[in-house]
């Protein structure tokens, strides 16, 4: 498949209308430039907010991290979560840097929706952080 496109022809808007995410969420992906589903998303979404177990394996670039923050934004909104129930969704990495890339996606989501999100690296020091209390 080297050489074909990631895109698919369904848009943001053909996600909304089929309930796989809110209004809220394709306007802030809109925001952010984003016009249509990649493979892996398409494939994910509806896996993911039915909650089946999903392994999602593809190249980089192709979208995993908006397929797996999607579902788990909207499934967040749907229990009617709010900041004041605590921990909504904890996502762990391999890598730093894969956590940069994660929060710099998640945080626009997270705020379409009035959620937070805070992002702890190791292997870094503090400063400025009393952990003893």
């Amino acid at each position: 498949m080297a050489g074909t496109s990631i895109l698919t022809s369904c848009t943001l808007e053909w996600v909304q209308d089929k309930g796989l995410c809110s209004p809220a969420t394709v306007t802030a992906l809109t925001n952010l430039g984003y016009k249509q589903l990649t493979t892996i998303q398409l494939h994910a979404f509806p896996q993911l907010l039915a909650k089946s177990n999903t392994f999602l394996h593809a190249r980089t670039g192709s979208g995993k991290t908006l397929a797996f923050l999607i579902p788990t934004i909207e499934r967040l909104r749907a229990m009617g979560f709010k900041k004041s129930h605590g921990v909504g969704a904890l996502i762990i990495t391999p890598t730093r840097e894969l956590a940069q890339q994660i929060a710099l996606v998640l945080k626009p989501l997270a705020n379409a929706h009035g959620f937070s999100s805070l992002t702890l690296i190791g292997g870094t020091k503090l400063t400025g952080v009393d952990l003893k209390n």
